[in-house]
């Protein structure tokens, strides 16, 4: 698989893209979160094994970003972002996208975390974060209270994730039609920035 420049977004229906294959190792993270806090998780195959979708070239250095899908596994997918450095050794992770699923995957997809890289190689995860402490069951969502908040990070010459800026919107109710509409990513919700 050959890496690709940045900038990216990670449309929810990436796996449109060519060229995913599974990634033997163990050494990644294996939970699936289920829930929108976060909280609610199993691990359906603990010796890991990923699915590689996509290599990123980052602007001035050796290290690489792998973005990798964990399972998608019935209601599920959760997917993380890896930096690998040039012998191939796992850096840092963090989960990246976090979507429920329904029986229509084209048009069911319901996220609740997207990642996108821009073009200086800063990785931004949008994640709608509940304003209440009820759970809701991502790919049972009718409708649930979040604010939206965009976390910046840098990968540091380290190849750690550094946490640069953290952008928060106004609270709003997100609905499963709204989430789950065709075109529709966490970043293209037009809510209000709270300064």
């Amino acid at each position: 698989m050959s890496p690709i420049n940045v900038p990216y977004n990670c449309d929810k229906h990436y796996k449109d893209s060519p060229g995913a294959r599974g990634v033997s190792d163990n050494t990644f993270y294996a939970k699936m979160y289920t829930d929108t806090q976060l909280k609610e998780w199993f691990i359906e195959d603990p010796k890991g094994n990923p699915c590689l979708c996509h290599i990123f070239n980052l602007p001035g250095t050796d290290i690489k970003l792998f973005h990798l899908t964990i399972a998608c596994i019935g209601d599920h997918q959760n997917d993380i972002i890896a930096s690998i450095d040039k012998e191939g050794n796992l850096l840092d992770q963090m989960y990246a996208n976090i979507f429920g699923l329904t029986y229509n995957v084209r048009n069911g997809i319901t996220p609740v975390m997207q990642f996108r890289i821009d073009s200086k190689g800063h990785v931004i995860i949008s994640r709608l974060v509940p304003t209440t402490n009820e759970s809701f069951t991502i790919a049972a969502i009718v409708s649930f209270p979040a604010q939206r908040v965009d976390t910046v990070y840098k990968v540091g010459e380290n190849g750690k994730f550094e946490i640069t800026d953290t952008i928060k919107f106004v609270p709003k109710t997100y609905t499963k039609a709204e989430l789950s509409a065709p075109g529709y990513n966490i970043w293209s919700g037009n809510e209000e920035r709270i300064e």
